[in-house]
């Protein structure tokens, strides 16, 4: 390292000391999914269920192993490619779509999947040896969930997102970005609390075809005025609408990048969620997630099954990351508009005291909404779920997959209408219910009686 790199980096470990404020926080949910989309499904051929345990293998030396050589039956002297086991591998998956694509019954596609699925063992058993689940470079520990489901999984599973060593754990910008949606909600609350009504009205001007199309970016549609020729988003007034103050100047392009105040706070990935088997922490599982909502019938609101998911997911989460407050360029943030910066962004504390206003206003809306539900018994037996919402809230962030439309905007500050706006825009099936969002995931825990129903999400901050 050269004099300068060594000065600079003397300099930036100075600064760093007298203006940042970073706390290491711990973070514990009984039950969390953070996926990678839609696109990171694995099908049947991209994991294994073996008696109560998920495999998810190494693709590589998966298919390196399969494509290893085979005893040919033909002629020695035949020219014809030997690529292992992978011709039988590629057939059996052609089989696969044809029968997802096929028009046969849910009973026909299941036994033929099943037939499929022990095709797939037999093929293994020949490629790779009778004890091939012990090939820990083809199935390594990182990939092994307990199967919290009775019976056969013929449908794909959506993944816990896994960093290059393969290990589970949760992303820094997860985490900021639900802190973010939970500053947002206490600006329109506390700061900028005459702006609601400004954004239900322009939002309910837009055409559901313009909030369809536009529906990733709403929160970037220019909907607040600021001056009679300029209106801006809701993202950019609360966020980015300021200019940095220097020495009695003021610079900065408003509305960029580089003038949203988030910048000066650093959220870290979370450390790996490795199993503590003594513990009981950090369980790697899948488990059956149901989506319901509700038919109403003679003033009750019915229970209603509207589709079953396969989700990986973290039982009794207990993991840790950093955040830094970049104080000194904190407060060289001025709002064009005058909005103040509330003090709470200053330190850790004040930051969870802020996620915890927008955790228990959730909390007290769930709280209700299941309270409303009559269950349809035996599948849609909510009284575990109703049971978990009975006591008061000690959780401060709600965090991930099946957090819905009230944990991931701020929807909680519109009225009934403009989030049913939204919804029909957004879904592919309007419906004429003023109730958004109407349905709910919960994940099916196996149990000796009757399963038990969990929410998602729900995350304890708590800065060491």
């Amino acid at each position: 390292m050269s004099n300068n790199s060594r000065s600079a980096l003397a300099h930036l470990n100075a600064y760093k000391e007298c203006n940042y404020n970073c706390k290491l926080v711990r973070l514990t949910s009984p039950l969390i999914h953070i996926g990678i989309g839609a696109v990171g499904a694995l099908n049947i051929f991209e994991y294994v269920q073996e008696n109560t345990e998920i495999f998810i293998p190494n693709q590589t030396a998966l298919a390196e192993a399969l494509h290893k050589l085979k005893p040919l039956r033909t002629n020695v002297k035949s020219k014809k490619s030997n690529r292992g086991y992978l011709e039988e591998y590629e057939k059996l998956s052609q089989d696969y779509i044809r029968v997802m694509q096929s028009q046969d019954n849910f009973r026909q596609k299941n036994q033929k999947i099943n037939d499929i699925l022990e095709k797939i063992k037999q093929l293994y058993d020949k490629a790779l040896g009778a004890e091939w689940l012990d090939n820990e470079k083809i199935f390594p520990a990182t990939g092994i969930s307990d199967k919290w489901v009775n019976q056969l999984i013929t449908k794909d599973i959506a993944p816990m997102i896994r960093n290059g060593f393969g290990e589970i754990y949760i992303p820094g910008s997860s985490i900021k970005g639900a802190i973010r949606t939970a500053i947002a909600y206490y600006l329109l609350k506390h700061q900028a609390p005459t702006r609601v009504s400004e954004i239900e009205q322009q939002i309910r001007k837009l055409r559901a075809k313009q909030l369809s199309d536009k529906k990733t970016f709403l929160d970037d549609e220019e909907m607040l005025k600021i001056a009679d020729d300029k209106n801006i988003s809701m993202n950019s007034y609360l966020f980015s609408n300021f200019k940095l103050s220097f020495e009695n100047s003021r610079f900065g392009e408003p509305n960029t990048p580089n003038t949203d105040f988030m910048r000066a706070i650093k959220v870290s990935d979370s450390t790996p969620l490795v199993t503590d088997f003594d513990d009981e922490a950090n369980l790697h599982v899948v488990a059956e997630v149901i989506s319901s909502s509700f038919k109403e019938n003679q003033n009750k609101r019915i229970a209603e099954f509207r589709a079953s998911n396969y989700i990986e997911m973290i039982w009794n989460v207990q993991t840790e990351f950093t955040i830094c407050i970049d104080m000194e360029v904190l407060d060289r943030f001025q709002h064009e508009q005058s909005m103040q910066l509330p003090s709470q962004l200053k330190t850790v504390e004040g930051i969870v005291e802020i996620c915890h206003e927008f955790a228990h206003a959730q909390w007290q809306y769930e709280q209700k909404y299941w309270n409303s539900i009559t269950d349809n018994q035996p599948r849609l037996d909510f009284s575990s779920i109703r049971n978990f919402y009975s006591s008061p809230s000690n959780y401060n962030l709600r965090l991930g997959w099946g957090t819905g439309m009230i944990g991931t905007t701020v929807g909680l500050h519109f009225q009934q209408q403009t989030r049913s706006v939204i919804r029909n825009a957004c879904c592919p099936k309007a419906t004429s219910s003023l109730e958004s969002p109407k349905s709910r995931r919960t994940a099916v825990i196996p149990d000796a009686d009757n399963p038990i129903k969990k929410p998602l999400g729900w995350v304890n901050l708590t800065p060491l």
